[in-house]
């Protein structure tokens, strides 16, 4: 991801962000950088001081966008200058959150995307990511991580809350809402000595051959090229059974369970190709509810279904 400033206030952002990254290598910094050097994003970074510097052949643009943000910090919520700073805004950008909004509170417009695009500095399609103007903190991580998701689902790649665990060189997904078991089915998997590709978050995608796999996006971040088997609904029970599911109630919980990890007011565009990619991925996957207890024993359910 490349951060793109175009004032001495977004400039100090980006700085501030950079230095907490060195001085803080490992801990909760870990797993969002590997996401953003994934991310081959560019994000102009819009902080309400004037004026803007860099400017090339985008100047105008960029420009508009310093000036309304300028505006709507130093007006009053729903004035008539707030108003049409904010009509402004959405005359060049679409919000790509649902905390991107007008608020009583204060600026809450936050993270949004050019609706042309932009030329200058080699931006395509940028994302836009505006600052209050009180960041202490260089740039807030939470739509830092927002922007990695979205860009991936515009590369058709799925997001999704899962645990993912290979066993001879084939995925297995495990996926239901929080506290549905995917750290228990990843930590008596571990105890057989099968590799966990990530117990929180995956990223589903297609290869050249249609087959579909499954890489890590959440604690662990590693890589598979190992195909996907099958996908498991996880259900706690004291009996342990597997049920088939029917595609369309696949495609409901790969949906469920992928804006677990988005927002879930995302664009008309982004949400249908969402829909799309779980569609497409229900109808190759077969899908299963696991009802299971804390036992490695649901692998002997799974043996059975996909014997060798």
């Amino acid at each position: 991801m490349r951060f793109l400033g175009f004032s001495d206030g977004a400039v100090k952002a980006i700085d501030v962000f950079n230095r907490l990254i060195r001085e803080n290598p490992n801990g909760h910094y870990t797993g969002l950088i590997q996401r953003l050097n994934r991310c081959s994003a560019d994000v102009i970074i819009i902080f309400p001081d004037l004026p803007p510097i860099k400017l090339s052949d985008s100047g105008e643009y960029i420009y508009s966008l310093h000036q309304a943000l300028s505006i709507l910090r130093e007006s009053t919520f729903n004035s008539d200058q707030y108003l049409a700073a904010h009509s402004e805004i959405l005359n060049y950008c679409q919000p790509l959150s649902a905390e991107s909004r007008l608020s009583p509170e204060g600026i809450e417009i936050s993270l949004f995307q050019p609706l042309m695009r932009v030329n200058g500095n080699d931006i395509a399609r940028p994302y836009v990511l505006f600052l209050k103007g009180t960041e202490e903190s260089g740039l807030p991580l939470y739509f830092l991580n927002l922007i990695t998701q979205i860009y991936q689902i515009e590369q058709n790649i799925f997001p999704i809350h899962s645990c993912c665990v290979t066993r001879q060189g084939k995925n297995f997904l495990f996926s239901g809402p929080s506290g549905a078991g995917k750290s228990t089915i990843a930590e008596l998997s571990a105890d057989l000595n099968y590799q966990i590709v990530d117990e929180e978050q995956v990223i589903i995608s297609k290869d050249d051959t249609n087959q579909y796999s499954a890489c890590g996006w959440g604690n662990q971040m590693l890589a598979s090229q190992a195909p996907i088997q099958a996908i498991f609904i996880l259900n706690k029970n004291e009996i342990e059974y597997i049920r088939p599911m029917a595609k369309k109630h696949l495609a409901k919980q790969l949906i469920e369970r992928h804006i677990d990890v988005v927002d879930s007011l995302l664009p008309q565009d982004l949400l249908a190709n969402a829909f799309t990619i779980a569609s497409a991925i229900a109808r190759t996957i077969p899908g299963y509810e696991l009802h299971f207890r804390k036992s490695p024993d649901f692998w002997k359910l799974i043996d059975a279904e996909f014997p060798d």
